[in-house]
């Protein structure tokens, strides 16, 4: 490819496009690759527009990439929480409340991260809430994500997760890689 002072660049194909235009063409091809795999692996670092894309909208399925330094960072990030707990630290929404309750203290974690699960899980809709009904179709429409928002928001949700600060276990990414399976 030739390029000259204006910023466009010539392609083979002797079409003049902008670097964004390029930059496009090179997701779209991206994307064109992972749905052909049918597979992505996150990392914590290689997620890209043309990945989410894929996964959200086309039906392309997502795995953890079984690599030593990220299954290492997601367990040392949870014995460093479980250390910080055991010297009796308080960590914001771990053993705190949330918000203006943050100075509020618990020693039920458990109880805690399930009440902030059934927070995130207030406005979730599934097959059972969406009737035969064009009312309901409207409805829904007005007053909930798209599916595949909510497909992207997990995934960038968990690639972020397993970068080995949030103290997530395996099994939670594993949770929600399967969430995602399921549709």
């Amino acid at each position: 490819m030739g390029s000259i002072s204006t910023g466009l660049s010539y392609d083979m194909n002797h079409q003049w496009a902008t670097p964004h235009a390029q930059q496009a063409l090179k997701s779209w091809s991206k994307l064109s690759d992972h749905v052909k795999a049918g597979t992505i692996l996150i990392d914590s670092q290689s997620l890209d527009i043309a990945s989410v894309v894929a996964i959200a909208r086309n039906g392309v399925s997502l795995a953890l990439k079984e690599n030593r330094v990220v299954l290492d960072g997601i367990e040392a990030s949870v014995q460093t929480l479980q250390a910080y707990l055991s010297n009796g630290y308080c960590l914001y929404g771990v053993n705190t409340g949330f918000g203006g309750s943050a100075d509020t203290r618990t020693h039920d974690l458990y109880g805690l991260q399930r009440a902030l699960m059934q927070l995130k899980q207030s406005a979730v809709l599934t097959k059972e809430d969406i009737s035969d009904s064009p009312n309901s179709h409207e409805y829904l429409q007005s007053h909930s994500m798209p599916s595949a928002w909510t497909r992207a928001t997990i995934l960038i949700w968990c690639n972020a997760n397993i970068r080995g600060h949030s103290a997530m276990t395996r099994n939670v990414v594993d949770t929600m890689i399967k969430l995602l399976e399921q549709d």
